[in-house]
This record gives structure tokens, C-alpha cells and sequence, in this order.
């Protein structure tokens, strides 16, 4: 599909669209439209269903990870970049790093998850305007949609 004269694949506009709606819907049923000061609580009242892909999303991050060579700046550069307005607060950085490095076992690791999830949505929405820069990003929306879709309340 072209938009603006750029050739863009379908199955790209797709996820990014089918994570624009599930992200959506997860503001909707879980944070009242968007309150984020509710997540932490939030996380205690949910499951992934799906923990495959929590698992590959994981896989993901930490391959992203070592093709960029990124070591300790990795969690406030990559997640949270310098450029950012908002600084990661101590809290976000241990729920990261617990998500990032082990099986999802806790309420902890899931609003680590979620936040990385959150990240995405951010750079969609407020972060570099290059499209071609969303290809690379597609495995990423693949599985995070899977995330999105197999949340439930406990």
C-alpha cells in the first residue's frame, strides 16, 4: 500500500492498526480511559492469558538489545529515550528489568510488561515521524497485539 508515496506492507499497517485499536481497548476496560496512575493496581487484577508470547516478547527486546549493543543505558535509552519529557521513575526500572529478566510470575513483571507496551504506544504516537523506521518494528506489534488480546481480568 502507498501512503505517501512510501510503499508500505499491508500486513504492517495491519498490526500497527489492529494495536492501535487493542491499545484502545485495553485504556478502555482496564485504566478508565487512559488514567496510568492506575496501572500498578491495574496489574494486580489482570492475567496474560497468553504467556507465549510474553515470552517471545521478551526474546524480542533482549535480541533488540544485544544487535544494538545497548548494555546499562538500555532501559532509560531504548525504553525511555534522553529526549523523552517524562524520566523513568525508580519503580518502572525495577518492573522493566523484572519482566526482562525472568518468566512472568508477578504482578510486578506484568506492569513491566505493560510499560515497555505503553513505550510503543508513546513512540507511535509522540516519537520519531520516519514510517519506514515502523517495518522494523512489525515483530514487535505482532506479539504485543497477542499480549493485548489475551488480557483478562482475574
Amino acid at each position: 500500500m502507498l501512503i505517501k508515496r512510501i510503499d508500505i506492507d499491508d500486513r504492517l499497517i495491519l498490526q500497527v492498526g489492529k494495536f492501535a485499536l487493542l491499545w484502545n481497548d485495553f485504556e478502555n476496560r482496564f485504566l478508565s480511559n487512559g488514567d496510568y496512575k492506575k496501572l500498578p493496581t491495574v496489574c494486580e487484577e489482570i492475567i496474560i492469558r497468553n504467556q507465549t508470547s510474553c515470552e517471545e516478547f521478551r526474546c524480542y527486546l533482549c535480541s533488540v538489545r544485544e544487535q544494538c549493543a545497548i548494555q546499562d543505558g538500555f532501559y532509560d535509552d531504548f525504553l525511555f529515550p534522553p529526549k523523552s519529557n517524562r524520566k523513568i521513575k525508580d519503580n518502572e526500572k525495577e518492573a522493566i528489568r523484572a519482566f526482562l529478566e525472568m518468566p512472568l510470575e508477578s504482578d510486578k513483571q506484568l506492569y513491566g510488561c505493560l510499560l515497555i507496551i505503553k513505550r510503543y504506544r508513546d513512540n507511535l504516537m509522540h516519537g520519531i515521524k520516519d514510517i519506514n523506521l515502523l517495518e522494523e518494528q512489525k515483530s514487535a506489534f505482532e506479539i504485543i497485539n497477542e499480549i493485548l488480546e489475551s488480557l483478562e481480568y482475574r
